[in-house]
C-alpha cells in the first residue's frame, strides 16, 4: 500500500497547482536547439526537462503567457512564445497551408496522406525525380545530370515512416522536398541531392546553381571551389575567433580549421524551402548565410 501511494505521490506532483486546464493541443519547440521548461510560469527553476527544436509536446495548462507541457521526458511551463503549431492537414501539396490561430508556425511538418505525400514531380538545378505511391510502395523515375553522378533509373521502393528504399538508394520525404541518398555500393557511392516539388518565386537559375555548389563543395572538402563562391572579405570562425578573410587563398589556407563538424553540419542541412528572400538576395537567417551574386556571409560555428 506504501508503494501504490508513493507512485500516486510522484505521479500527482508533475500535474502544476496553478493554471487553467485547457484541451490538449500538439505544438513543437520552435525558436532554439534546446529550451528548458521550468517548474512554475516565470520563474527561474528548471524543471530538468529539455524541449529540443521541433521536438512534439502537448499543451496541458495556461497561465498568461506560459503553458504547461507534457514531452516523452518529462513536463514543465515555458512561454509559448516559444512554440509553433503544426499545420492543418491538407489533400495535396498544391494546396496552400493552414493553421490554427498561434504566434508561430512550424513549417515543416507532414500534412499529406501517404497518397499525396509519396507522389508527385520534384525538380534541381537540371535533375527531375517523380514519384507515385502504388499499393503501398513507391514507384519513382529518376534523371540525373551533375557532375558527381549522372544516371537514370526506374524502380520500386518499400515504405518505411516517411522514407522509401531499396538496396542502394533511400528518398526521404517531407511535404516540399525529397532527400535522395545513394548507398556506398551504388553507382553513385554515397551521392545525396534535394529535390522540391515548388520553390519561392525568388529563387531564381543562379540561386540554385550556387546553392548546389556550395553543398557539394562543403560535402566534399573541396576547399578551392568553396572559396570561389565567396565574396571577399568575408567573416568566418576560425576555431573559437571570428577572423576576416580577405582572399580566396586566405580562405584555402584557414580551411582545414573552417571546417568543424558544426559547419558542415549547417551546409548540409541547409534547404531552399527554409530562405527568405531581400532586396540584396536570398538569406538562411537561422544559419546566417546570405547570397547575392556570390555568399556574403557563411555559418559562424564553434569548434566541436
Amino acid at each position: 500500500m506504501r508503494l501504490i501511494f508513493l507512485i500516486f505521490l510522484l505521479s500527482c506532483s508533475q500535474l502544476p497547482s496553478i493554471g487553467e486546464k485547457v484541451p490538449e493541443r500538439e505544438v513543437y519547440g520552435y525558436w532554439h536547439e534546446s529550451v528548458p521548461l521550468l517548474k512554475e510560469p516565470g520563474s527561474n527553476i528548471k524543471s530538468g526537462t529539455i524541449l529540443k527544436r521541433n521536438e512534439q509536446a502537448l499543451v496541458q495548462y495556461v497561465a498568461d503567457k506560459y503553458v504547461f507541457l507534457k514531452t516523452q521526458k518529462g513536463s514543465g511551463w515555458v512561454k509559448e512564445d516559444y512554440l509553433c503549431s503544426p499545420p492543418k492537414t491538407r489533400t495535396s501539396r498544391d494546396e496552400l497551408r493552414q493553421w490554427s490561430k498561434m504566434r508561430h508556425r512550424c513549417p515543416n511538418k507532414r500534412t499529406l496522406e501517404d497518397k499525396s505525400f509519396f507522389s508527385g514531380k520534384f525538380k534541381t538545378d537540371k535533375d527531375e525525380l517523380i514519384t507515385t505511391f502504388h499499393q503501398g510502395s513507391v514507384i519513382y523515375e529518376l534523371n540525373i545530370k551533375d557532375p558527381k553522378c549522372t544516371k537514370f533509373e526506374r524502380g520500386r521502393l518499400i515504405i518505411k515512416g516517411d522514407s522509401a528504399y531499396s538496396t542502394n538508394i533511400t528518398l526521404n520525404f517531407t511535404d516540399d522536398y525529397i532527400d535522395v541518398n545513394f548507398g556506398p555500393n551504388s553507382d553513385c557511392p554515397n551521392f545525396s541531392k534535394d529535390f522540391y516539388y515548388r520553390l519561392k518565386s525568388c529563387v531564381t537559375k543562379h540561386t540554385l546553381k550556387m546553392f548546389y555548389k556550395l553543398k557539394s563543395s562543403v560535402r566534399d572538402d573541396d576547399a578551392i571551389a568553396l572559396s570561389q563562391l565567396l565574396s571577399y572579405p568575408i567573416f568566418t570562425k576560425v576555431r573559437d575567433k571570428v577572423e576576416e578573410i580577405k582572399s580566396s587563398g586566405h580562405f584555402v589556407k584557414l580551411y582545414p580549421r573552417i571546417k568543424n563538424a558544426c559547419f558542415k553540419r549547417s551546409i548540409a542541412n541547409l534547404r531552399l524551402t527554409d530562405l527568405v528572400c531581400n532586396t540584396t538576395g536570398v538569406m538562411w537567417s537561422d544559419e546566417n548565410i546570405l547570397l547575392g551574386k556570390k555568399f556574403y556571409q557563411i555559418p559562424l560555428c564553434q569548434q566541436n
